[in-house]
């Protein structure tokens, strides 16, 4: 059975061969969002910021339901 062992790491070398590379995010985009809005006034650019805040709240906590609420 001494090729049991040397089986296994062929195995484990072939499913690691094909599985993809992880990337993980950058702390920086983690804190950082965009979105388009209509206009330049006021009110627009509390709905941009509103929607960026809510992205950036459910990045960074995990937590989806946050961008629920109102």
């Amino acid at each position: 059975m001494p090729w049991l062992p040397r089986l296994a790491v062929v195995v484990v070398g072939l499913i690691a061969a094909n599985t993809p590379p992880v990337s993980a995010e950058t702390v920086d985009s983690l804190y950082q969002s965009q979105t388009i809005v209509t206009g330049q006034g006021e009110v627009n650019r509390e709905i941009g910021f509103k929607t960026c805040l809510d992205a950036v709240l459910v990045r960074v906590s995990g937590d989806q339901r946050l961008a629920k609420k109102t």
